[in-house]
């Protein structure tokens, strides 16, 4: 027999505990325990976690809570003015499979109806489920231990004696623990005696919160976290001593020598508990059919109904694909499912909610299409059923649907009223502490300079999910702080130790469980303001058997759903998905021309260079393509095959008629997993269901089973007269590709959603392009790249305007009107009140017209003053200074109105409106300058659209460009091919000299050897293009490298990937262009007479400006003439922008040509 600990804390005591579950058993089975409790504060988010995870190890898991139990009713919340006072602590653990059942209610209802600080029960609850249940007296804050510190003993002896009569014998344990304090031993000493005196047994725990005595430290961290502090911060929360941890049997009998009978207690109640939990038996809801049919019946009524209205002549085909599929749902049990899914989409669509055609593989189902849970015909597209479910291998269904994203939580709301709010939760998820993050948690613990740990947490790697110890392997900076910084290696040392900890809890975005009976009547439920959440994450509530649906919003049917809209209104055409032609072929060109900017899944410039060498032309080149950018693929080789033989640039090759029949759509090559299962069904004899259980195999690529998969692959084709050799070969190709494969059934349905969008677009590009930006207000990369589609689409952007803007962006012919609430800080409140103004009242014909007219508590100063930064004012007063200075006096002058009006009396102005205008309008008030009006634009609209900075520039730029952006791909094509024995890769390639302006930097690690560079998007007035600078390069001029920088670059221009780029070799600024780059510099419009006066000086400002630019002189004289000649070389000079102030004082009328 071996000790076993009953009072442990898991890091799902959120910030208090420190224990990882798996190394929790991990550490329990190195000290060689054979079961192990978990005690969480108030919850079990840790109970299938542990029960799996010690069971694995042989390991018996004990599910327990520390609960905090009310002093009075969980209901009151008046007695407590801080979280001690608010509760008493109590460890449960359940015994039996009714007591984890118990718990999971008293849990549950400790969140639902008891939280006040805390997740609380009080005795009402605890007397009504404490069947199953052992209770343990607790620590130094239970209720017991509290009426002894306070020298209440009778009151600690009439507790114990309570909570002794509830459990019954057996069942209630008095708790005694040693961990170094004074006193925990004045408390034990009463304890013991209390336990001997009403006889009732003991129990030793070491209220574990940290595995090991060296993990004290970053405990201590995390309860600073908890509650804000520093660690230096004298006054604050901290554990008394370092003794909360996973001691040894050996330690804790050290300890509890003096009372050896609690190691027959604990081993008592590690006997006695005996959980044994199912999983995967499912709990679904029952739907409520019409009288006289049961869930199948009726759902085969409307699977016949939906064929009709889908096909309308129903053929042989489609009735033996229904029965087939209704069969398999009937006999697995999921008939509840389907008319459940169909029912809240019915519901969408009655209530013109946009719904997604599907996703995933729950398109392969001819029932799913024909009652509208899928919009993709699955006999068209050659979709398997069995890869959706298949009846070999018994697992819930998962309809992934899409809803418009505006409007999801209303199908959500339906359905917490249909099935009741009790048996519908959302679903908890855990935010983890990763790299970057616990180094600024610790970091701010540790109060270590916030600029330090920033410099710190940036130099750690951007690869997702990487890990602290693989940062310090691959960063050596990183490694060079910890060595020469004591301060840096303890903030590592504590920060790995706490890495991957839980620091809170959430609900998932998208995921919700529908039960048959309320849901706490199986797992546990949280709540966190207000919303009702399990308690388990997503996979264990499956595990669980509940029903878990994922109602995803997407923003792409938002889009179409206002494109449509306002198609209708410009044009008074009404579009629907279904009249959307699949076989468009102006849609088509557009693609075969790569201008899927904005369309859905095809718009990043890979996806744009492919699709512009496959030159799509029919709808399954764009399930083809949906499936095939990926990284798989992509490296394979399998695209560029799929391209070269549908363009006709090579030949399909098929080893047999039957592979050819399958493979021919996608010219000879294995693109989707429903293509594996054919194979293995039609050439090899497998069932569907084997095909399904074949094509999961190749995916996990277990040596065993695929060995099996084979000999039966090859017995089975030489039952079809296919030779063994050929059979093999065919196996060997699937099994290479198969890892490759794509769900056809997913990308069939994204790949309509792509279509539709790319039809919008191109037959109404200015409703789509508005509906697109409308939904991406708050993205200004996005809103930015969009514009310039606009711009090359021709459309003209017209700035915010009170007079005729909108919450989000409006097209008219040829034009895009620039939204209102794309203007950074004014929100949806503001605008509504801007539109709903001007409906009543027509046009705004001034500011203070407006500010009389608009509220001020909707519309505030601080309003105004950002909406004339982003330029909304111009259509009243193109001065935006006057505006700026007009504001404050206007809301003044619209306040004392209103309060006139409300009084009974005259307005001020009521006689003399001319008079108020013409006095706002005569303000003497200087502009403000270009640059600030172009700087306010960027800042508040993310963009330019008055001008552009460079515009200033345009001049030097264009003397010193050698290529305009928009001319080099045409320039690069004309370029000589290289030689046949000239590596593309390492040719030299064409280097240029450019102006114009840097924007959104990014700082880049190199993966070898850890060395920094750079990535920058460059812009001049017409285009803009991705840049790159190498290592090298990079640390000579990353000073230059400032965001709106104006600059001459240097570079290389590569076309050799997916999209141009310019590899970076120099950067000039733009002040110092005419020094780095001048040949010479022509002095013109010199009169002879002036200038002869003013020799002197310029050969002393020459002289002063020494450099090597070569001087021209160009001199008109009396008789009309002109003389030109070079001056000396003595004399060449620096042109900076001082040189040219100082020439322009000394010849004011003189013209300077560079060269």
């Amino acid at each position: 027999m071996t000790f076993a600990h009953l009072h442990v804390h898991t890091d799902y005591s959120l910030l208090d505990g420190a224990c990882k579950v798996k190394s929790l058993v991990q550490e329990v089975k190195k000290l060689g325990m054979e079961a192990i409790a978990v005690t969480d504060h108030g919850n079990m988010f840790a109970a299938i976690e542990l029960y799996k995870a010690a069971k694995a190890e042989n390991i018996k898991p004990i599910i327990g809570m520390e609960s905090y139990i009310a002093p009075n009713s969980r209901f009151d919340r008046k007695n407590a003015t801080r979280s001690k006072e608010a509760s008493f602590h109590l460890p449960l653990l359940a015994y039996s499979t009714k007591g984890y059942y118990n718990l999971v209610k008293l849990s549950s209802l400790a969140y639902l109806e008891g939280f006040y600080y805390r997740p609380r029960i009080d005795k009402e609850i605890l007397e009504k489920y404490h069947e199953g249940l052992i209770g343990l007296s607790g620590c130094l804050a239970g209720e017991i231990c509290q009426n002894i510190l306070a020298g209440e003993y009778e009151k600690a002896e009439e507790v114990a004696l309570y909570f002794a009569n509830l459990f019954g014998e057996g069942n209630f344990y008095i708790e005694i623990q040693h961990n170094g304090l004074d006193v925990q031993e004045k408390a034990n000493e009463y304890l013991i005696k209390l336990a001997r005196k009403l006889k009732l047994p003991l129990v030793a725990t070491n209220d574990v919160h940290y595995l090991t005595k060296v993990d004290s430290k970053s405990h201590d961290c995390l309860l600073c976290l908890q509650t804000n502090k520093k660690r230096h911060d004298e006054k604050r929360f901290r554990f008394p001593s370092d003794e909360f941890y996973l001691k040894s049997d050996e330690q804790m009998r050290g300890e509890f020598a003096h009372v050896p009978e609690v190691f027959d207690n604990i081993q008592a109640i590690v006997d006695k508990v005996n959980i044994e939990l199912e999983f995967n038996n499912y709990h679904l809801p029952k739907f409520d059919t019409p009288e006289g049919f049961t869930d199948a019946k009726y759902l085969e009524k409307l699977a016949l109904e939906g064929l009709e209205y889908r096909y309308g002549n129903i053929e042989q085909v489609h009735i033996e694909r229904l029965t087939k599929e209704l069969t398999i749902i009937e006999d697995m049990g999921f008939p509840s499912y389907f008319l459940i899914v169909w029912d809240f989409i019915k519901f969408a669509h009655d209530q013109g909610i946009p719904v997604g055609p599907g996703r995933g593989s729950g398109a392969g189902s001819i029932i799913a299409y024909a009652i509208g849970i899928t919009d993709i015909d699955p006999l068209k597209y050659d979709l398997l059923f069995e890869r959706f479910l298949n009846p070999g291998r018994k697992s819930m269904p998962d309809f992934d649907i899409d809803f418009c994203q505006e409007r999801r939580q209303e199908v959500i709301d339906y359905v917490y009223e249909k099935y009741g709010r009790d048996n519908v939760s959302q679903i908890i998820t855990f935010g983890t502490m990763g790299a970057k993050g616990v180094l600024r948690d610790v970091g701010r613990v540790l109060d270590i300079p916030l600029p330090i740990v920033d410099k710190i947490a940036k130099l750690i790697p951007k690869t997702l999910n990487i890990t602290l110890q693989e940062s310090l392997n691959q960063e050596k900076e990183l490694r060079d702080w910890c060595s020469r910084e004591p301060e840096i290696q303890e903030l590592f040392q504590i920060a790995l130790s706490l890495e991957g900890q839980c620091r809170h809890a959430g609900t998932h975005a998208a995921g919700v469980v529908i039960s048959d009976k309320p849901i706490m009547e199986y797992i546990p439920l949280y709540m966190s303001k207000g919303d009702v959440a399990t308690q388990y994450t997503m996979s264990i509530v499956e595990e669980c058997g509940l029903l878990k649906m994922d109602f995803l919003g997407l923003q792409t049917l938002t889009v179409i759903q206002k494109a449509i809209e306002l198609i209708e209104e410009n044009h008074g055409v009404k579009i629907t998905n279904e009249t959307i032609p699949l076989d468009d072929k102006k849609t088509f060109t557009m693609m075969q021309e790569s201008n899927t900017i904005g369309v859905f899944q095809l718009e990043s410039s890979g996806f744009r260079e492919v699709i512009g060498r496959l030159k799509p032309d029919r709808f399954e080149d764009i399930i083809a393509l949906v499936a095939m950018y990926r990284p798989g693929p992509l490296d394979s080789g399998m695209v560029d095959t799929y391209i070269d033989v549908k363009n006709g640039k090579e030949k399909a090759e098929y080893d047999h008629p039957i592979l050819k029949d399958i493979l021919e759509e996608t010219y000879g090559v294995i693109l989707y997993q429903e293509q594996v299962m054919r194979i293995a069904n039609i050439l090899s004899g497998f069932n569907l269901e084997e095909s399904d259980n074949l094509r999961k195999a190749m995916g996990k690529k277990v040596p065993k089973i695929m060995a099996e998969f084979r000999s039966q692959f090859i017995k089975g084709a030489e039952a079809n007269d296919v030779s063994a050799a050929l059979a093999a070969k065919t196996y060997n190709y699937i099994e290479k590709f198969a890892g490759y494969g794509f769900n056809k059934s997913h990308s069939a349905a994204y790949a309509m959603i792509a279509y539709r969008t790319a039809y919008l677009k191109c037959n109404y590009p200015e409703e789509y392009m508005a509906a697109l930006m409308t939904y991406d207000l708050g993205n200004t990369d996005k809103l930015v790249f969009y514009i310039e589609e606009c711009k090359r689409l021709g459309f003209e952007i017209l700035p915010p305007n009170i007079n005729d803007g909108e919450w989000g962006f409006k097209p008219s012919p040829g034009k895009i009107h620039f939204a209102l609430g794309a203007i950074k800080g004014v929100g949806k409140g503001p605008v509504a009140e801007i539109v709903a103004q001007r409906k009543i009242g027509g046009e705004f014909t001034s500011i203070y017209d407006f500010c009389e007219r608009c509220s001020q508590k909707k519309v505030g100063r601080a309003c105004l003053e950002t909406m004339n930064k982003g330029g909304a004012f111009q259509s009243i007063n193109e001065n935006y200074a006057l505006i700026a200075a007009t504001i404050g006096e206007a809301i003044d002058i619209a306040v004392a109105k209103q309060k006139d009006i409300a009084q009974g009396q005259a307005s001020l102005f009521e006689d003399e409106p001319e008079e108020e205008l013409d006095y706002f309008n005569q303000k003497d008030v200087k502009e403000w300058d270009q640059d600030m009006i172009l700087n306010y634009e960027k800042e508040y609209l993310g963009l330019y659209l008055s001008g552009h900075p460079l515009s200033k520039h345009t001049d030097i730029i264009n003397k010193f460009t050698t290529k305009r952006l928009l001319d080099l791909p045409n320039w690069l094509e004309s370029l000589p091919p290289p030689s046949p024995d000239e590596k593309v890769r390492y040719r030299k390639k064409p280097e240029i000299l450019i102006g114009g302006m840097i924007t959104s930097i990014k700082e880049l690690t190199t993966k070898k050897k850890q060395e920094k560079m750079a990535a920058f998007i460059f812009e001049d007035l017409e285009s803009s293009v991705n840049c790159i600078v190498f290592p090298r390069q990079y640390q000579l001029i990353k000073q230059h490298l400032q965001e709106s920088n104006i600059v001459f670059i240097r570079a290389e221009a590569d076309n050799s990937r997916d999209e141009m780029q310019l590899i970076v070799n120099e950067i000039t600024p733009i002040i110092d262009a005419k020094v780095a780059f001048s040949s010479s510099l022509t002095i013109t419009k010199l009169k002879q007479k002036s200038f002869a006066e003013k020799t002197n000086k310029l050969q002393q400002l020459f002289l002063d400006y020494k450099g090597d630019c070569p001087i021209y002189l160009e001199i008109d004289t009396p008789d009309n003439m002109q003389m030109t000649f070079q001056v000396s070389n003595k004399y060449y000079v620096s042109p900076t922008e001082e040189f040219e102030f100082k020439l322009k004082n000394i010849l004011p009328d003189a013209h300077l040509i560079y060269q």
